[in-house]
């Protein structure tokens, strides 16, 4: 029973969350501003990702399909809700430099798997070439 009240709890703190997300939208004076804002998109995705979770847990518990969908709509709450933190931790100054560490490395990784991708694909059609069976072998 404990559960139920925690996902009501957490229900209700996104709700509110997302009703401060939509108050700030409506204060600010450039509405592309605040859109365009990577935080204000995790925030809303994150916290209505949750919410749409809670909705197909309290209502389709029983269905198998809605149940998958709602464990992806909660590893997407929680990817959002975990980077926006992750971004959070920047106001602590012992914090600041790892975070952009962790940041600058993720931009240098998809240089890195491109090139690891390439590779992978030529030893496969490599492998395939020296392995396949033309029409005169036996």
């Amino acid at each position: 029973m404990g559960n139920v009240y925690f996902r009501l709890i957490a229900t209700i703190l996104c709700v509110l969350r997302l009703i401060q997300e939509y108050i700030e939208f409506s204060v600010s004076r450039d509405s592309s501003e605040y859109i365009y804002n990577i935080y204000n998109i995790m925030d809303l995705f994150g916290n209505g990702w949750f919410v749409a979770y809670n909705f197909f847990r309290t209502y389709y518990s029983e269905n198998v399909e809605p149940m998958y969908a709602s464990r992806v709509m909660l590893m997407m709450a929680v990817i959002f809700l975990g980077l926006k933190s992750l971004a959070l931790m920047r106001i602590f100054g012992e914090y600041r430099v790892l975070v952009r560490l962790l940041k600058e490395s993720f931009k240098d990784i998809v240089h890195f798997l491109v090139i690891l991708l390439y590779v992978i694909f030529v030893f496969a059609t490599a492998k395939l070439a020296l392995y396949s069976k033309t029409k005169y072998q036996k």
